[in-house]
């Protein structure tokens, strides 16, 4: 290459000697061969040819002195005599009688061989070996000889001209280890040394199909003087080109790949890269397809809803793919010792959402808590995140106030936004009161006018976002056990009445129900019993004997057995007014 600027320098210098500026050019320095140097003429018009003037030195860069002068224009080889076996170097001119004119010098060259090209990279590619070197330094450098060790030796397979890469469609390196040689080649034949030999290295690969993992190893390459700096693991996916996957130490041998995925082509090589000058040497590509047990990679409550007859429903989200053998639904009252497992039944293909009732205890009497454990085809264990539903229970103040308290929601993806309190009474449920998610209890302040009946329950829902593992989210809502409260009946009476008025009857009002028995007894002021009923129905009409009492203050006494058998009794004063 440097030979090739030279000489188109020279044209231009010849070329511009018409306008004042000519060069006597040099005689094209070829090489030299065993002490005999070799040149080409070259064409000078700016004068008679003189000779050619031949100087040499130790050093390359000089003094250089006279060592020839040929006076016969046709010659193109001189031999110098060198005894003691030195290193010489040489330039050659032209000498014409061109007064005024600049000489131009030829390559420098020297008596040695070319130096050794250093090979840059040795990479497999689909079973062929690409070789790339960098340039001999020597300028008499003409082309390269490729050399591969066979079983016969070694020997020269191709000879590169004009190019520093090579590619060995003859070679085998999936099968084994193919090693190479380059030597630098000049004009007159002159080769090289033999340098370092440089082999191909290959890539080992197995699939441990229980971890989903692909390994890969190998045996270092040792072409590198300066040792190995590193080696880059390149994957490409699915005929995707390759991609630098990862960077590990130089003195590793082995790569593991993890989370492969099934039905996903692998294509995987590993480059080393030396220390210093940075030269490269891949392995050879392997691909695979590895065939792997998915694990479950999803595994997590989606809901928790408690049924109305108590039973639980146990909403979990799953890898429809995973390789599940055995599912349980594992059970707790938090605070107990004993747990229970469900086995689920499993159909196949699996889907991503599943349903499971969970019967096997009351969520109204105890706080539950849920966990999913599966079990695949490597025996490997995975659980999920432990949930609670809402637990809710009732206290009372003995009045008309209800107090609702509840245990939180539990789901480890899902965060509550609000809860909202139900009461439910002769058949219809309303809303009776919303909290935010921090808050966890709520009183419920009865009156009776409000009701009819003395029973009445009541349930929590919490409106949750549940985020799942792809990030998208979903609002649910998740409702408590239900707690059903029989409020005691509670009787009012009037502190007058009037037999021949508007209010004609003395009787009680009964509010929340009826109780279980009932005894009503009316009393003049002189302790004299008047009236006595076992109907809560019945009243005094004020008479005593067909005759209406005298006016004036009379006492009751109302003796009741709550539907809880509870006694309660009441008693006061009432006015007759006539």
């Amino acid at each position: 290459m440097h030979k090739f600027y030279c000489k188109l320098l020279c044209i231009i210098f010849w070329l511009s000697g018409s306008y004042g500026y000519a060069q006597v050019l040099a005689p094209d320095f070829i090489c030299v061969k065993n002490d005999t140097l070799v040149w080409t003429p070259v064409s000078n018009l700016c004068g008679p040819f003189e000779s050619y003037d031949i100087y040499f030195s130790s050093m390359p860069s000089g003094p250089y002195s006279l060592l020839a002068r040929i006076t016969d224009a046709s010659e193109t080889k001189y031999f110098h005599t060198n005894p003691a076996d030195l290193t010489w170097y040489y330039y050659i001119e032209s000498n014409h009688d061109c007064p005024g004119q600049i000489f131009l010098k030829s390559d420098t060259l020297d008596n040695r061989s070319p130096d050794i090209p250093d090979i840059e990279s040795l990479s497999t590619i689909d079973n062929t070996v690409e070789i790339k070197w960098k340039p001999s330094t020597s300028p008499e450098t003409e082309g390269y000889i490729i050399y591969r060790v066979l079983g016969n030796g070694t020997v020269p397979i191709d000879t590169v001209f004009g190019d520093v890469t090579y590619l060995d469609l003859s070679a085998n390196p999936i099968e084994k280890d193919e090693t190479y040689f380059v030597l630098a080649l000049d004009a007159c034949g002159n080769t090289s040394l033999f340098g370092d030999p440089q082999t191909t290295y290959r890539l080992n690969h197995e699939v441990i199909e229980c971890l989903q993992e692909i390994v890969i190893s190998w045996i270092p390459t040792n072409n590198f003087a300066n040792g190995i700096f590193e080696h880059e693991i390149w994957i490409g996916e699915n005929g995707s080109a390759p991609i630098l996957f990862a960077s590990i130490d130089g003195a590793a041998n082995e790569f593991t790949v993890s989370e492969a995925k099934e039905g996903v082509e692998y294509c995987i090589f590993v480059k080393a890269v030396s220390n210093g000058d940075r030269f490269e040497a891949n392995t050879n590509t392997v691909c695979i397809t590895p065939t792997i047990v998915e694990p479950v990679r999803d595994l997590y409550f989606k809901n928790l809803d408690v049924q109305i007859d108590g039973n639980v429903e146990v909403t979990w989200v799953w890898n429809e793919d995973a390789a599940i053998i055995s599912t349980v639904v594992e059970s707790q009252v938090i605070g107990g010792t004993n747990g229970a497992e469900s086995p689920i039944n499993l159909t196949t293909p699996l889907v991503r959402t599943n349903t499971f009732r969970y019967t096997d205890l009351s969520a109204n009497a105890n706080q539950l808590e849920f966990q999913i454990k599966t079990s695949d085809e490597c025996d490997s264990l995975k659980r999920s995140g432990f949930a609670s539903p809402i637990f809710l229970s009732i206290g009372t103040d003995g009045g008309l106030n209800n107090t609702c308290l509840w245990t939180p929601l539990k789901i480890p993806k899902a965060s509550v936004e609000k809860y909202e309190i139900f009461r439910s009474m002769n058949g219809r449920s309303e809303v009776v009161g919303e909290v935010d998610f921090s808050t966890t209890d709520f009183t419920d302040n009865l009156s009776v006018n409000d009701v009819t009946n003395g029973e009445m329950c009541y349930y929590v829902r919490a409106t949750s976002n549940l985020t799942h593992s792809d990030g998208t989210i979903e609002e649910i809502f998740s409702t408590s056990n239900q707690i059903c409260k029989t409020v005691s009946a509670k009787i009012f009476m009037p502190n007058a009445f009037a037999p021949r008025g508007r209010n004609q009857i003395l009787k009680p009002v009964i509010s929340f129900g009826t109780p279980k028995e009932f005894k009503m007894l009316v009393y003049n002021r002189y302790g004299t019993l008047l009236y006595e009923t076992n109907d809560i129905d019945d009243g005094w009409n004020g008479r005593v004997e067909g005759k209406v009492a005298p006016a004036g203050v009379y006492s009751y006494l109302i003796k009741m057995i709550q539907q809880d058998g509870s006694a309660e009794q009441l008693s006061g004063f009432v006015m007759l007014v006539q």
